[in-house]
């Protein structure tokens, strides 16, 4: 037992907080700092699994426990009422009378050469309850002062390490989940990192990728050059730091014969509560939205528009225009004059509260990503405001 095998104990520790496969060798190493045979790591909450992590010389006795010998560990459910604020050795669990009949102490621990152990319980987690113990050689005696000294700091190490690897997988599940309901979305989503590079593409923005807009080597570029200055700046304004406002979006002219492209732009910023951060990388970046102007939506935002105060008319006229249609345009599409559109618009904005048409578009794609999938079909006829 040598200050270095302490300290190579602690450095494995944190290896393997960040690297799941390392946790046998850290218990190992755990078990070496102290003078001990092997070190497990079990879950309280199920007793019939041996352990989280197993140091690999005592792989064989685990796979032997979680066959049988896991009905018969007394110990096991005595060290789950134990509090986790001492070092815990086999004498606070049981009596000499009660080890000398105990079969799992008499036939299990004497076949695999397990003397007395070491435990400490922590909590890694909320609703986690983890027990780690060194179990010792059974030709050693009882384990010195020093030596439970030295597994109570290790034991320290450990349950912080632990709590790392709790969290990154928590993390992991998160951009997972986040991932995929981002490629359930109609609207075309582009993550970038701080310096504009794309992170993630999501299926409904690849389908309109070369339609106004192309990604090369992570870079976004408009498909007409004297559009990229635009694309440019939009992209620049959600990365400028300490930006309060959204910047407004851009139109981009698509293919012959093809809708053009409305882009929106969403700063992100980690440490916000909102913030995706399994998406981005360093310190943020930005969030992309696309959709091709007056496309008819699979998910239709009506029902939304009038829960927040507008009419059928409003409702209807509101959605085009938010999706991109200028206003004369989506007149003609509902059959009404441009006059009356922009009457009935001064209506709406006044009712959602916002004065301009990008507040209007950026209300809309919200609403569109979140929308239950379109039910009934659009009328093409005149509405009223």
């Amino acid at each position: 037992m040598t200050e270095a095998e302490l300290f190579a104990a602690i450095d494995c520790l944190y290896a393997a907080s960040l690297e799941l496969e390392r946790w046998p060798e850290a218990l190992h190493h755990i078990a070496r700092a102290v003078g001990g045979l092997g070190t497990v790591m079990v879950p309280l909450a199920d007793v019939r699994t041996m352990a989280i992590g197993v140091s690999p010389n005592l792989r064989e006795a685990a796979e032997e426990y979680e066959r049988e010998w896991w009905q018969l560990d007394a110990g096991a459910a005595r060290i789950g009422r134990l509090g986790p604020t001492r070092v815990w050795t086999d004498a606070d669990v049981f009596t000499p009378e009660e080890m000398a009949r105990d079969p799992f102490y008499q036939e299990f621990r004497r076949q695999h050469r397990l003397g007395g152990f070491l435990a400490c319980v922590f909590d890694p987690h909320p609703g986690c309850r983890v027990a780690i113990s060194v179990q010792g050689d059974h030709r050693k005696g009882t384990f010195e002062a020093i030596e439970m000294e030295r597994f109570a700091l290790l034991a320290g190490h450990a349950e912080r390490a632990l709590a790392i690897t709790a969290r990154l997988a928590e993390a992991k599940l998160m951009n997972t989940e986040l991932t995929l309901g981002m490629e359930r979305l109609d609207c075309g989503v582009i993550f970038l990192d701080q310096r504009g590079g794309s992170t993630f593409v999501n299926e409904a923005a690849r389908r309109l990728l070369g339609d106004g807009i192309t990604i090369q080597r992570g870079r976004l570029l408009a498909t007409r050059a004297s559009e990229q200055v635009a694309l440019d700046r939009l992209i620049a304004a959600c990365l400028l730091p300490g930006v309060g406002s959204l910047p407004g979006p851009v139109t981009l002219s698509g293919q012959p014969g093809r809708s053009a492209l409305f882009v929106q732009g969403v700063p992100v910023r980690l440490g916000e509560t909102n913030c995706p951060q399994g998406l981005t990388v360093g310190s943020g970046g930005a969030m992309l939205l696309l959709n091709e102007v007056g496309a008819t939506s699979a998910k239709s935002v009506l029902d939304s528009l009038v829960l927040l105060g507008l009419t059928q008319g409003e409702a209807r006229l509101s959605e085009l225009v938010g999706s991109g249609l200028p206003p004369r345009d989506a007149a003609e599409r509902i059959g009404i004059t441009e006059g009356s559109a922009r009457t009935v618009l001064k209506r709406a904005f006044s009712k959602l509260n916002i004065a301009r048409q990008s507040e209007l578009s950026v209300l809309v794609t919200k609403l569109q990503m979140f929308a239950p999938p379109r039910n009934r079909p659009s009328s093409p006829g005149p509405q009223s405001g």
